[in-house]
């Protein structure tokens, strides 16, 4: 079964603490919700998974999660940077050499507690499932 859930890329270290809080939200959904994360260790996850749902990292610059669905919107604007430049830059190059890439990315705000921010990621993932239901 786990093998037919959209994957959710996750970013970040879960050996520093303020790079970590991707890693602890992912931690704490695993089994709670019908996806499965896959703990990236670099940008290239991107290539060697195509078929995912969603990028999961903290950003700079945000109050809230949030999703951002369009590349050109990190680093681009102030209130939209993510902190791990080579994955904004990984993003945008892909979409602009490569095939078609779904590039939702459910940014984490910095300073969330990892309980907070696993159940507006919960929110999120169950909110996006209800909508593919109805579009089938």
């Amino acid at each position: 079964m786990e093998a037919l859930l959209p994957r959710i890329l996750v970013f970040g270290n879960p050996h520093l603490p303020e790079d970590s809080l991707a890693v602890r939200v992912a931690r704490l959904l695993e089994g709670k919700v019908p996806y499965r994360f896959v703990e990236c260790g670099s940008v290239e996850c991107v290539i060697d998974y195509p078929d995912y749902a969603y990028i999961l990292d903290v950003a700079y610059g945000i109050g809230s999660v949030q999703i951002i669905d369009d590349p050109d919107r990190l680093r681009s604007s102030p209130l939209y940077s993510l902190h791990d430049f080579d994955l904004a830059f990984f993003l945008k190059l892909l979409r602009a050499t490569g095939p078609d890439s779904p590039s939702r990315i459910i940014a984490l705000p910095m300073g969330l507690g990892p309980e907070q921010a696993a159940d507006r990621v919960k929110r999120i993932l169950e909110k996006g499932k209800e909508r593919e239901k109805r579009e089938e």
